[in-house]
């Protein structure tokens, strides 16, 4: 195949960006994706890199807001307990196991409705996401508009993944049917679009 466009490429054969090689801005990005790959990327690149994860996979969506899932702004170096017992101060080891496995240990008064990202995610997007936690506790949260601050209170379930979904102005949605339908990541949306039928059979929901 020929192409103008270059390709970066993980260890695990998942392509993780393509380039065109025509554009000096999209091979000064090939160049820092590449050393954030091989682990030399600056600490604000990883960390803008994590931003992004952290947006597209919407983890604000319970992140922000202390009814649904532990608040992440300064949560580097307190004490969490669990829900089966036991506690720990919380260290870079734990919010990357948090973010893979999160059932392993689940803190007290929360449910288990978090996705497990380990088959998901590379070890480098993993590492984006601990610097992105660790920058939560150095800069403000982003303001949140009025819509959201005003949103109802009550969240709806995913029907790809049923996990509990804070519906906001930037939440993925698919209209069907007449109805709305809200997803806690633009892939469960995806997914739903792609075959509504399949995630609604069982669910009382009506389809044709």
């Amino acid at each position: 195949m020929h192409t103008n466009r270059f390709f970066l490429i993980d260890a695990e054969g998942q392509v993780l960006g393509s380039y065109d090689s025509s554009d000096d801005a999209a091979l000064e990005r090939l160049v820092t994706d590449t050393a954030r790959l091989l682990g030399s990327a600056p600490a604000n690149v990883v960390t803008g890199v994590g931003r992004e994860l952290f947006s597209s996979l919407g983890c604000a969506g319970c992140h922000d807001d202390s009814q649904l899932a532990p608040p992440l702004a300064g949560l580097l170096g307190t004490r969490v307990m669990f829900e089966r017992g036991g506690a720990t101060v919380v260290d870079d080891a734990y919010i990357r196991e948090s973010i893979a496995t999160p059932g392993t240990r689940l803190v007290a008064g929360y449910p288990n409705s978090m996705p497990t990202y380990e088959s998901l995610l590379t070890s480098a997007q993993l590492g984006s996401l601990v610097s992105y936690v660790h920058s939560l506790g150095e800069e403000p949260l982003p303001e949140r508009s009025e819509s959201q601050k005003t949103a109802s209170r009550e969240p709806e379930t995913d029907p790809v993944c049923g996990m509990p979904t804070r519906v906001t102005e930037q939440t993925p949605s698919v209209a069907y049917h007449g109805h709305t339908y809200h997803f806690c990541s633009p892939g469960c949306a995806k997914r739903f679009h792609s075959n509504p039928a399949k995630y609604l059979a069982g669910r009382g929901a009506q389809v044709r």
